[in-house]
């Protein structure tokens, strides 16, 4: 089991007994710091950490040994304001592992310095978007390839988007084979956003202030919308055709959708 707390301390323990088989500990960065903090990504054979003074690592499963060098992603922050000091160096979302074939592909969200993508083996960059400021949760949405609805045109080739909520930029799309370029994004009412619920092919986002809203994820058009009046803080939790949450005035909500007809 591995686990991150908010002094900026990996632990490894053994799931059977609960000891501690090894830590790894970075000194948290000094002044102002956004609220919260990133928890482990684990790949194939390594597991991958971000912390608040702006770095990422990776580090073996087994022993907790250093894989790559340390990606400083406030050095990207400070390049971006012309070597002005970053005011929040933060890394607070949790990595995000693509196994995109043999390779391993992990994304990471900077507060002040954008969206990362890093080779798992190497630490290396692929890409980064530095548009993306604020983000606090990623998600990749994944379409399997389909027949076309009359099984004779060429059929819908399989899609993969990087999904990105942030209470100061909106709901971000960005595609993970094209160095992560924006495919849209869509403002949300001003105030914070939980991360987006894949649910019956679309997205569930709830707004600390508006309530809940149902996006499609190819091109972020809003399906539909509840406003319950005190706002949603907490995630959404999907189960089949139906999403459950708990809005900030104390009241369960159930939702159901209905899918449109198939053809």
């Amino acid at each position: 089991m591995y686990a991150v707390n908010a002094n900026d301390t990996l632990i490894a323990l053994d799931a059977k007994t609960g000891k501690m088989r090894w830590n790894q500990h970075r000194t948290p960065a000094f002044g102002m710091e956004i609220a919260g903090y990133a928890g482990p990504a684990l790949g194939k054979d390594q597991v991958y950490v971000a912390y608040s003074d702006g770095n990422v690592m990776a580090y073996a499963l087994d022993d907790g040994s250093e894989r790559w060098p340390a990606v400083d992603l406030s050095a990207d922050a400070e390049q971006q304001t012309g070597g002005e000091p970053v005011k929040y160096l933060d890394v607070d979302t949790t990595p995000l592992v693509d196994h995109d074939g043999p390779n391993e592909i992990v994304y990471v969200a900077s507060y002040q310095a954008g969206i990362v993508a890093l080779e798992g083996e190497s630490g290396n960059r692929v890409w980064s978007n530095d548009k993306v400021l604020g983000a606090t949760d990623l998600l990749l949405w994944e379409q399997p390839a389909r027949p076309s609805p009359d099984g004779k045109g060429p059929g819908f080739p399989a899609r993969k988007i990087l999904l990105a909520s942030s209470g100061i930029t909106g709901l971000w799309a960005l595609d993970p084979k094209d160095n992560g370029r924006t495919l849209w994004r869509r403002n949300l009412p001003e105030g914070g956003m939980t991360a987006p619920v894949p649910w019956q092919g679309a997205l569930l986002v709830g707004t600390t202030r508006y309530g809940l809203f149902l996006f499609s994820p190819l091109d972020g058009a809003v399906i539909d919308g509840i406003d319950t009046g005190t706002g949603i803080a907490m995630t959404p939790a999907a189960y089949g055709r139906r999403a459950f949450v708990l809005t900030n005035g104390g009241t369960l909500l159930g939702v159901d959708i209905q899918p449109p007809p198939t053809r």
